[in-house]
C-alpha cells in the first residue's frame, strides 16, 4: 500500500501500532485492529481502516496442527485382518491368522499368528509387533508364502539389499555430474511477487512457508532445481507451485505445469487465471482430450505480457 501511495502523494511510512495516530493526511501503521471506524471531535477527525474494508476479504485463523500422540503397540496390526498377507522382517511373507493367547512360564500373553508354506506357524508376541508390516505387492497376485527355516527370505534381502545398493549408487552419480551443470540463476523477488502472495487468501502453515522459502532459493542459484514437495490434500502445494511459476515468469521465462488428469488441469487453469489476472501473463490449457468449456471470461486470456 505505502509502495503504492507512493506515486501519489505525501504519506506517513509503515509504522507499529501506536494509540497516537500522527496527525497527517494519511498513514500506514502496522498493528492490531478489529475494524474500522469514523472519529469526528472538536480536537481530531480521522477514519482508522482495517486493510478488510479496503481489500475486500479478510484472511482466516491459522489452522492449528493436530499434536501428534503416543501411538499405542496395538495400532500397527489394527486394521489387519485374517488371511492379510504381511512380512516379519526375519522370516518373510506370511498370512495373518489373528490373535491368540498363550501361557508360557506361567504367564499369559497374547500373541499374533502367521501362517507360513508348509503349515508352519509363528507367533510373534505382542510387544514385537513393531517387525511385521502389510504386504505391498506390485499387482494384485497373491504372493508365494515363505518357509520357516529355509534360506529363501534371506536371499530375497540380499538381493534386494543389492539393487537399492546400486540404484543409491547411480543417484549419488546423478546429483554429483549435477552440482557441475550450470543453470539457469533467476533474480531475487519483485514487487509483483510480494503482491501476487499478499493477495493470497489464505494464512500459510509452516511447513508451507519453509517449502516456500526453499523452493525460491534454489531457483536463485546457478544450479539445476530439483525439488519433491509432498503433502496432504489441501495444504497448498499448489499455491508452491503458483508462487514458483510467477516468479520464473518475472524472468522472462514460460512455465509449464503438467497434471496427470483433465480434471486437475482444468481446476489449476482456473486457479492460475484467475490469481493472475491482474497481472500481464496469458495462462492457456493443453489437454488431450476435448477442452471442457472454460469458466474463465475472455479477457483473462487475451492479457498481453509474457507467456
Amino acid at each position: 500500500m505505502a509502495e503504492l501511495w507512493g506515486e501519489e502523494g505525501d504519506f506517513i511510512q509503515p509504522r507499529s501500532h501506536s494509540l497516537t495516530l500522527p496527525t497527517v493526511l494519511l498513514a500506514f501503521v502496522e498493528g492490531t485492529l478489529g475494524e474500522g471506524w469514523n472519529l469526528n471531535s472538536p480536537s481530531s477527525k480521522s477514519a482508522p481502516l482495517h486493510r478488510r474494508e479496503i481489500f475486500g476479504w479478510r484472511r482466516p485463523e491459522p489452522r492449528r496442527r493436530p499434536q501428534p500422540r503416543a501411538m499405542p503397540p496395538e495400532s500397527g496390526f489394527a486394521d489387519l485382518e485374517m488371511g492379510d498377507y504381511v512380512v516379519h522382517v526375519e522370516y518373510g511373507i506370511g498370512r495373518f491368522g489373528g490373535l491368540q493367547k498363550r501361557i508360557l512360564d506361567d504367564t499369559e500373553r497374547e500373541y499374533l499368528i502367521i501362517e507360513y508354506a508348509n503349515n508352519d506357524v509363528l507367533y510373534v508376541p505382542i510387544h514385537q509387533a513393531d517387525r511385521i508390516s502389510r504386504y505391498v505387492g506390485v499387482d494384485d497376485h497373491p504372493p508365494q508364502l515363505n518357509r520357516l527355516g529355509s534360506q529363501d527370505w534371506h536371499r530375497t534381502k540380499a538381493t534386494t539389499q543389492q539393487a537399492v545398493e546400486e540404484v543409491a549408487r547411480e543417484l549419488l552419480e546423478l546429483y554429483a555430474s549435477r552440482e557441475h551443470v550450470a543453470g539457469h540463476a533467476f533474480g531475487s523477488d519483485t514487487p509483483w511477487q510480494n503482491e501476487i502472495e499478499a493477495s493470497f487468501p489464505y494464512v500459510e502453515t509452516d511447513d508451507q512457508i519453509k517449502a516456500l522459502d526453499e523452493v525460491k532459493a534454489d531457483m536463485e542459484r546457478p544450479r539445476p532445481m530439483d525439488r519433491l514437495i509432498c503433502g496432504d490434500v489441501g495444504y497448498g502445494k499448489t499455491e508452491v507451485a503458483l508462487r514458483a511459476a510467477f516468479k520464473a515468469i518475472m524472468d522472462g521465462k514460460q512455465v509449464a505445469i503438467l497434471v496427470p488428469t483433465t480434471v486437475l488441469a482444468q481446476q489449476h487453469y482456473n486457479t492460475f487465471s484467475r490469481r493472475l489476472h491482474p497481472f500481464p501473463v496469458k495462462v492457456e490449457m493443453l489437454v488431450t482430450f476435448p477442452q471442457p468449456v472454460r469458466t474463465t471470461p475472455d479477457s483473462l486470456r487475451a492479457g498481453a505480457g509474457p507467456d
